[in-house]
């Protein structure tokens, strides 16, 4: 974080992380690096089909504390059919609502699978510490301890759209 500027933050990407039967172009934050811990980040994945037999996909969101590398949130998207149409590419725009975490910068997995990664690790592709976002303040006002109503969250507050 110290080597980049805020703004060089908000607006970081990156771009072309592998290939698998579905591969990953891009992911985005859409939302500033430094957040409220009651505020939502959004995400946008960009991917498209490598191989024409895919029929279903799912976007897995792993939340991880970067100074304890700990897990601290997890959501998975209903499975939707694999869009056709258009130029191939697709994404998707998943959004963590009521992040309730303690101060500190996180960092996110991103996973592309015919299922929940719950169920299965059908795994289609995948980027890990891909973002980051750092939350600094609880209701705008700044925190720097623990609260027990910190931690773990499975965001059930997710929205996860897919664009066709």
């Amino acid at each position: 974080r110290d080597k980049l500027s805020n703004e060089q933050l908000d607006k970081y990407r990156l771009s072309d992380c592998s290939s698998r039967q579905v591969k990953l172009l891009e992911v985005e934050r859409l939302t500033p690096y430094v957040v409220d811990s009651k505020d939502s980040v959004s995400f946008r994945v960009r991917f498209c089909k490598t191989d024409n037999t895919v029929k279903k996909i799912c976007l897995n969101t792993l939340v991880e504390d970067i100074l304890t590398d700990n897990r601290v949130g997890l959501t998975c998207s209903e499975v939707y059919d694999m869009p056709s149409g258009g130029d191939g590419v697709h994404e998707f725009v998943v959004t963590l609502n009521h992040l309730n975490l303690k101060p500190g910068a996180y960092k996110v997995d991103f996973w592309l699978s015919a299922e929940p990664m719950v169920n299965s690790w059908n795994l289609y592709d995948a980027v890990y510490d891909a973002l980051t976002f750092e939350v600094q303040t609880y209701d705008q006002k700044t925190i720097g301890g623990w609260d027990a109503s910190f931690g773990f969250n499975y965001f059930d507050g997710c929205e996860t759209k897919l664009i066709q």
